[in-house]
């Protein structure tokens, strides 16, 4: 796996102030956080707490 230098980071913050105004990156930063932790909770959930999951077993139909 390849890991991200002190230059890399750089380069990519670089490249989104040029593709997002200063104006707007604060709201894409927040967008992607609270995608971030939407996406950590729903992994980090146990299988009882998810229904989607439990459709998907055969005997959860069963019951």
């Amino acid at each position: 796996m390849i890991g991200l230098q002190p230059g890399h980071v750089l380069i990519i913050i670089l490249v989104a102030l040029l593709l997002f105004a200063p104006s707007r990156l604060p709201m894409v930063v927040r967008g992607m956080k609270k995608m971030v932790a939407e996406f950590r909770d729903e992994v980090t959930k146990p299988q009882s707490q998810n229904p989607a999951a439990d459709a998907k077993k055969p005997d959860a139909a069963k019951n």
